[in-house]
C-alpha cells in the first residue's frame, strides 16, 4: 500500500491503540512507538477467559483509564504532531472505494 494511503487510515497524529487476546508482538507496526499495546506477551497461561482478561488487564475497565491517560498526556488531547496533514495535498488524496481487492496495491 502507499504511505499515503495507510496515513488516511492510521494517522501519525493520533494515539494508535491495538488490544489483542494475545502477543502484541509486531502490533508497534501499526501503533508505532508513541502507541499504547494491550496483550499477552507470556506463555501457560490457564483459566475462564474472563478470568485471564482481567489478570493480564485485557477489560475495558482496565484499559480505559489507561487510554485516558496517554491521551490527556499530550498537548492537544491526542494528537501526537503539532498539525494533523493537509488533507489537499496530492498525497494525501482519499482513496477511491474500490470492489477490486488488488486496487490499492502496489
Amino acid at each position: 500500500q502507499p504511505e499515503a494511503y495507510k496515513e488516511t487510515l492510521l494517522p501519525h497524529h493520533v494515539l494508535r491503540v491495538s488490544i489483542e487476546a494475545g502477543t502484541t508482538f509486531g502490533w508497534e507496526r501499526y501503533t508505532g512507538i508513541a502507541g499504547l499495546r494491550f496483550g499477552i506477551d507470556s506463555f501457560g497461561a490457564s483459566a475462564p477467559a474472563e478470568h485471564l482478561y482481567d489478570h493480564f488487564g485485557l477489560t475495558a475497565d482496565k484499559i480505559a483509564p489507561q487510554i485516558v491517560a496517554a491521551l490527556n498526556a499530550v498537548p492537544g488531547g491526542g494528537t501526537i504532531a503539532p498539525e494533523p496533514l493537509d488533507p489537499n495535498h496530492p498525497d494525501v488524496a482519499t482513496p477511491a472505494r474500490s470492489t477490486d481487492p488488488h486496487a490499492h496495491e502496489n
